[in-house]
């Protein structure tokens, strides 16, 4: 693992006094609002994030930013769990004109009309908004017309953030390759 990765990881916290968030989620037991991509591997392993960190010989510092793409493969890669990741980027555009490179990810609308292997199972998904800032979440009924997308950081049974995703782009999807009831 590369010191970057681990000195984010370790400096990965931001607490949430004064910030006026209940957080009751039992996959976030520390109560942060940036380690969304540990509390979504999380549901996803049947733990929580603590226990990852845990697992992987990690503190928390409460001065850090979420990670990057890269960082979450990582992390996924050092679980010991079979993840499977498609990292999703457009080609940057060349030649002269007004828009010289596209963002990277792909709209949510275009990833939506893939046809993803994954029915039935939680699937993790890293997003960015309008606004350049990012989140990852649980898509649920991954590859159907049902899909939904929850956020399981600040509550236990997840928040709906469907609607938010939607306007987004995907720049990553993860899943266990295959269900077997263990927790980590």
């Amino acid at each position: 693992m590369s010191n970057d990765l681990e000195t984010q990881l370790i400096s990965l916290s931001a607490g949430l006094s004064g910030a006026g968030i209940e957080v009751r989620s039992r996959y976030n037991p520390d109560k942060l609002l940036n380690n969304c991509s540990l509390v979504t591997m999380a549901v996803l392993l049947g733990t929580d994030a603590r226990t990852i960190l845990t697992r992987l010989g990690l503190s928390l510092n409460p001065n850090a930013s979420g990670l990057s793409i890269e960082e979450i493969q990582a992390t996924l890669e050092r679980t010991g769990h079979k993840f499977i990741a498609t990292k999703y980027n457009e080609k940057q555009a060349s030649g002269g004109g007004p828009i010289r490179s596209r963002p990277q990810g792909i709209p949510e609308a275009v990833f939506a009309r893939q046809k993803l292997s994954v029915p039935r199972q939680k699937v993790g998904v890293a997003y960015k908004r309008p606004d350049g800032s990012g989140h990852v979440v649980v898509l649920g009924a991954a590859g159907t017309p049902y899909r939904s997308y929850m956020d399981y950081q600040v509550k236990t049974a997840g928040q709906d953030v469907t609607r938010e995703v939607k306007g987004c782009r995907i720049h990553l999807m993860f899943y266990l390759e295959k269900e077997t009831g263990e927790a980590m």
